[in-house]
């Protein structure tokens, strides 16, 4: 119930969603003073949620910065990569995988096991789709045949959890799974969006996996005043219904004690 709850919220809560609220009140309405106020607030949600300046301030503040570990030996033991748009399939590509933003986390991971840098890749994520609604794609079981077919990554390498719903699933299970196979702990390395990585990092913390962030997918970028990132944009308005829902995720994460 949590997880399908937690769907529904999350739509309520978009941007666009907000500017639509607010166009339908002054639509329906017959005081035309709300009507004026209600349109004016549409108006302004427009230009703030369409602002690429503002948005990308923000991420800069929450986006937990990247760091490197090329020079750090002996190698990790494991790197998590967390699924959540990581891979698509679509029924007119005839199955072929279609990969998401989300699917830097893996290309990070792999990078680093080629490069000797973590000795397995540990994918967990089953299908984040509400059941009956959606299609359900099994992205851990596409990312993992993706490592081994065309990355050529052996088998022996990957270690895959596929039947996580959410951040608090991903921790949990790639919990018993690592001490399964690390009964006396190991050196971890966790692979996930940068912003998504404070709610990451404390629900595997609270899960009792101790692992140094490695954030991948950084969606910030250098301070640029244009025009452009002041105009407003639709790609902004989407940055921020990312963003929205995950502070949603990380208080509700918090009110529910799983980070």
């Amino acid at each position: 119930m949590f997880f399908i709850l937690s769907k529904i919220l999350y739509y309520f809560l978009m941007p666009l969603s907000w500017v639509i609220y607010s166009l339908m009140y002054a639509l329906f309405t017959k005081n035309t003073k709300k009507r004026r106020i209600s349109l004016r607030l549409s108006v302004g949600l427009l230009l703030f949620f369409g602002n690429g300046f503002l948005v990308n301030e923000v991420y800069q503040l929450w986006e937990v910065r990247p760091i490197t570990i090329a020079t750090q030996t002996p190698p990790y033991d494991v790197a998590i990569v967390l699924t959540g748009d990581i891979a698509t399939t679509n029924d007119w590509l005839a199955g072929r995988p279609s990969f998401g933003r989300g699917s830097d986390r893996m290309w990070q991971a792999a990078s680093l096991y080629k490069q000797g840098k973590v000795k397995k890749i540990l994918i967990s994520g089953g299908s984040g789709d509400v059941p009956g609604v959606l299609k359900s794609i099994n992205e851990g079981q596409l990312a993992a045949n993706y490592l081994r077919q065309v990355l050529q990554i052996d088998s022996s390498a990957i270690l895959l959890e596929n039947q996580s719903r959410n951040t608090h699933e991903n921790a949990v299970n790639s919990a018993a799974l690592l001490k399964k196979h690390y009964p006396k702990g190991g050196r971890f390395l966790l692979c996930t969006s940068a912003f998504h990585m404070r709610r990451s990092a404390g629900c595997f913390q609270k899960a009792g996996v101790i692992a140094t962030s490695y954030s991948t997918d950084i969606r910030s970028y250098n301070r640029e005043i244009t025009l452009d990132n002041f105009y407003p944009r639709e790609q902004p308005m989407f940055q921020w219904q990312v963003l929205m829902r995950e502070w949603v995720g990380y208080v509700i994460y918090k009110m529910m004690g799983y980070s």
